[in-house]
């Protein structure tokens, strides 16, 4: 999309991400497979694998994300009290 496409309400909000880097890629072609490790009410833990394609680990991720849709809900339920 083109900055006035954009919808920052569209993406989930990151919390937190670690990154380990274990090895420097020497091929110019990776792989990254995420897979949920958590996924709750309001919270979503996503840990993502990056490897060649002889399957040599480069980097692990893990993120901790706040759905788009759950934000949306604390919204209208922080609207509704008011």
């Amino acid at each position: 999309p083109t900055p006035d496409e954009f919808d920052p309400a569209l993406f989930p909000l990151t919390i937190q991400l670690g990154v380990n880097l274990i090895r420097n890629a020497k091929s110019s072609r990776l792989v990254a497979e995420a897979v949920p490790v958590h996924v709750g009410g309001r919270v979503l833990v996503v840990r993502t694998d990056v490897r060649d394609t002889d399957g040599r680990l480069f980097a692990t991720v893990t993120n901790t994300l706040v759905p788009a849709s759950s934000r949306e809900a604390d919204a209208g339920r922080r609207e509704k009290s008011e």
